[in-house]
């Protein structure tokens, strides 16, 4: 507990960090999905509050820096604020945000979740191409008595192949995939005595403490786990590394 709340400055600053950038990767996808369209952008802005730094680009956007360093925004134009922008120049270039038809607004609402897409399937790419994966052999070592695990028929020495197709590297993948899917059927393929087995546990919720003293529902299927101590080490190529990191961003 004394661990976590002398980390938490640092985690907190961490944290601003991180969502400053996924919320301004998603503010760019509406920004480049707006201009393709034609349409004027007032400004866009890194940060909220008063701009520290601002510069005006050819098509009229203000690209602005401001002090709180909370995120960002893009402001498209609308009719009133082009109407205005004639008259006390300069003005944004392009159509207004209203003139545009229902479609091309989608488009441009779905840009910014699908260029975080783009960002973390690239990431993903970076870290399999440079490092490669390290995947650990990982087996059931005991199931709890009265859980969806020893119900659903997984039995110690058990190797965990899949969950969900998706194949499993260590056991935080298997941890996850039961922590993201409480009352959902999980498909696991196992290795039982050189035979594949497939199976199909429902994770249930439970009510636990967590670091902070907070009793939190999550979810579990009652298994203890073991990796192996000699690991296999796959290395990607190019392209290799970019289908990994759009699989990895999509499961």
């Amino acid at each position: 507990m004394e661990g976590v709340i002398s980390q938490g400055p640092l985690f907190l600053a961490c944290l601003v960090f991180l969502m400053g950038i996924v919320v301004v990767v998603h503010e760019l996808g509406h920004y480049l999905a707006g201009r393709a369209f034609g349409v004027a952008v007032e400004s866009f802005s890194v940060g909220f509050g008063k701009s520290v730094f601002e510069r005006r680009d050819k098509s009229g956007t203000r690209w602005r820096v401001n002090w709180i360093p909370l995120g960002g925004f893009v402001a498209f134009a609308d009719k009133q604020l082009l109407e205005e922008a004639d008259r006390t120049p300069p003005a944004p270039s392009g159509v207004a945000f209203d003139d545009i038809g229902p479609l091309k607004k989608i488009v441009i609402s779905l840009a910014g979740p699908f260029a975080n897409f783009v960002l973390a399937a690239t990431i993903y790419a970076l870290s399999f191409g440079v490092h490669g994966v390290v995947v650990q052999t990982v087996e059931v070592a005991a199931t709890l008595p009265g859980t969806p695990a020893e119900r659903a028929g997984l039995l110690a020495g058990d190797q965990i192949l899949e969950v969900n197709g998706k194949p499993i590297r260590n056991s935080s993948d298997v941890t996850v995939a039961v922590m993201l899917s409480p009352n959902t059927p999980l498909r696991m393929l196992l290795e039982r005595g050189g035979d594949e087995v497939a199976l199909e546990v429902i994770p249930e919720e439970v009510v636990r403490e967590n670091q902070l003293g907070q009793r939190v529902a999550q979810s579990t299927i009652g298994i203890q786990m073991i990796t192996t101590v000699n690991v296999t080490h796959l290395n990607f190529g190019p392209v290799d590394s970019v289908v990994a990191g759009v699989q990895e961003t999509g499961i």
